[in-house]
C-alpha cells in the first residue's frame, strides 16, 4: 500500500481564500429565528449537534486525495466538499467538474477515521489509485 503523506499548511490569507463561502441572505434569518426547519436544513445548519467528516476527490483520476477527519456544526457537506475542492485544486492542480464527496456520521471521530483509512488503504491496495493524504481540515466560513 502507498499512501503519500503530504505536510502540507496554507497560510492564513490561502486558507482563508479556500474556505470562503459566500455570504448568504440566510445567515441573517437564521440569526432571528426565521428560518423554518426545512429552510435551516436547506441552508446547512445543524443545530447543536457535532458531525465527523472527511472528504475526498472523485474516483474518476488515478490519484485520489483525502482531506483529514474533523469534527464540526453548521455547513452542509456541500460547502465543506467545495471548499476541499478549491483546495486541492489550488495546491496539486486538481480539476474535476464533478461535485466531491464528504463523507460523514455522527457517532464518533473515530469511528469516521477508521471510516477514511480503510477506504485510503482498499483503494491503495486495488493498485488502481495512488492515495494522496493532504491533511486538509474545513476551518469554517
Amino acid at each position: 500500500m502507498q499512501i503519500v503523506d503530504v505536510n502540507w499548511t496554507d497560510t492564513p490569507a490561502q486558507a482563508a481564500a479556500a474556505n470562503a463561502t459566500p455570504p448568504r441572505l440566510a445567515d441573517q434569518a437564521a440569526a432571528n429565528g426565521k428560518l423554518t426547519r426545512s429552510e435551516r436544513a436547506d441552508a446547512g445548519y445543524s443545530g447543536s449537534k457535532t458531525y465527523h467528516y472527511y472528504c475526498s476527490s472523485d474516483q474518476g483520476q488515478p490519484t485520489m486525495s483525502f482531506s483529514a477527519s474533523f469534527d464540526m456544526n453548521g455547513p452542509s457537506p456541500r460547502n465543506i466538499g467545495e471548499a476541499f475542492q478549491a483546495f486541492i485544486a489550488r495546491k496539486y492542480g486538481y480539476k474535476s467538474a464533478n461535485q466531491l464527496p464528504c463523507f460523514g456520521n455522527n457517532t464518533s471521530l473515530a469511528d469516521i477515521q477508521a471510516d477514511e483509512r480503510k477506504r485510503m488503504h482498499d483503494l491503495s491496495a486495488s493498485g488502481k489509485w495512488r492515495v494522496v493524504d493532504t491533511g486538509w481540515v474545513y476551518r469554517g466560513p
